[in-house]
């Protein structure tokens, strides 16, 4: 009986340890969560940049192509 107390702490001191490991785990995938987040974010910022950008684009190529409908009405045939 006189091991019980040695037993008893380190069975003490192990389950810490594991409680340790759960706590930082639990950082770490919070951690992970919020960095997933975050990038979730700036995609979807890109994704609204891009969108913008080729309506801009479909813009410009409607004004081109009026301005070259409007020179071949202009000349004499």
């Amino acid at each position: 009986m006189r091991g019980w107390p040695s037993v008893a702490a380190a069975l003490l001191v192990a389950l810490a340890g594991r409680a340790h490991a759960d706590d930082s785990a639990a950082r770490r995938a919070e951690e992970a969560a919020a960095r997933a987040e975050a990038a979730a974010a700036r995609a979807e910022a890109a994704a609204a940049r891009t969108e913008r950008a080729i309506e801009d684009l479909e813009r410009l190529l409607e004004q081109a192509a009026r301005r070259q409908d409007t020179r071949h009405r202009a000349r004499p045939r």
